[in-house]
């Protein structure tokens, strides 16, 4: 059981980072080309699913 939460923390660490660098480098093209809208709503969707994790896994513990 142990093995099991670890990996699976350590693949939500990851994820987070490459939806992070994914937000954040999207943004900075976005507002380069002038597409603030579109790096907002890039955001919100990020937000909304690392709301749907905590969900989930308030539910496994």
């Amino acid at each position: 059981m142990t093995d099991k939460k670890k990996k699976k923390k350590i693949s939500i660490k990851g994820i987070l980072k490459g939806a992070k660098s994914v937000v954040f480098g999207s943004s900075e093209d976005n507002k380069n080309r002038g597409y603030d809208k579109k790096s907002t709503t890039g955001l919100l969707i990020v937000l909304v699913v690392l709301f749907f994790i905590k969900v989930i896994l308030s539910f496994l513990m």
